[in-house]
């Protein structure tokens, strides 16, 4: 016989992204602490040695970098991820279906940093606690660290069409303050030669009610994605913002304000 078909609930799957995000957090996390531990002890070490070490010494310091900053985007990206799938359902409310979509989005463009087979060199970490509160703290204690952080933008003032990420073209309305949804319509006389006008003015205050709300929620998505402990840094590998945008575009019309 075979096993009764069981249909695969919304929470279902976002309790499967979000296990599937989790697992592998901990071994990012634990590879940021190795890089910043090594590439600290890497600029004291840099001040004692011989002349004639330079030029291997510098090749070996630019990957150490390069391995760093593309640390630093990909936990930006599981950071988003995560607080995405852990947002209160009062916010996601009636649009769950979009939030999945952007999470499938961003877990494909983030493709094997998500797969613990493709990323063997990451540290098992099997019981280490993920703080995120001190991910920031932590590229203060190397020169490289503290260089990937933007000295003129703080954590909200960072905008996802900045000058160091890149990210399709968001409308200013997308990035902008939100306005209130339409106003209910008013109230019409009775006559058959009204009602077309009528039904058709109904269903487009209806759109415009249905975008704001779309409009509302992607706001909130981009706001959580701002609160990243990276966000102050540089950020031209991540892709959260990219994802965000092109969800977006395909469900939010920016032409108008949205009011009837």
């Amino acid at each position: 016989m075979h096993a009764p078909h069981t249909d695969i609930t919304m929470q279902d799957h976002k309790i499967n992204l979000l296990s599937r995000v989790e697992s592998i957090l901990p071994r990012w996390s634990a590879w940021f602490q190795d890089l910043v531990g090594h590439l600290h002890n890497f600029d004291a070490w840099r001040s004692l040695a011989p002349p004639e070490l330079a030029p291997a010494a510098h090749a070996l310091e630019l990957e150490l970098n390069n391995l760093l900053e593309a640390c630093v985007n990909h936990l930006h990206d599981l950071w988003c991820l995560h607080a995405w799938l852990i947002m209160d359902d009062e916010l996601t409310s009636g649009h769950e279906a979009l939030l999945i979509e952007v999470i499938v989005d961003l877990m494909q463009r983030c493709g094997r940093v998500l797969s613990h087979e493709n990323v063997p060199f990451l540290p098992s970490a099997e019981h280490q606690e993920v703080t995120f509160e001190a991910w920031f703290g932590l590229l203060e204690h190397c020169s490289f660290g503290r260089s990937l952080v933007l000295k003129d933008s703080g954590m909200s003032d960072l905008s996802p069409n900045g000058r160091d990420v890149q990210a399709p073209d968001v409308p200013v309305e997308a990035t902008g303050q939100l306005g209130p949804p339409p106003a209910p319509l008013p109230t019409f006389p009775q006559h058959p030669s009204l009602n077309p006008f009528i039904d058709d003015l109904q269903t487009m205050h209806d759109e415009a009610r249905a975008n704001h709300a779309r409009k509302r929620f992607y706001s909130h998505l981009r706001e959580r994605a701002r609160a990243s402990p990276f966000s102050p840094c540089r950020l031209s590998l991540a892709h959260c913002w990219a994802a965000l945008a092109e969800c977006e575009a395909n469900h939010v019309n920016n032409r108008t304000d949205g009011r009837a």
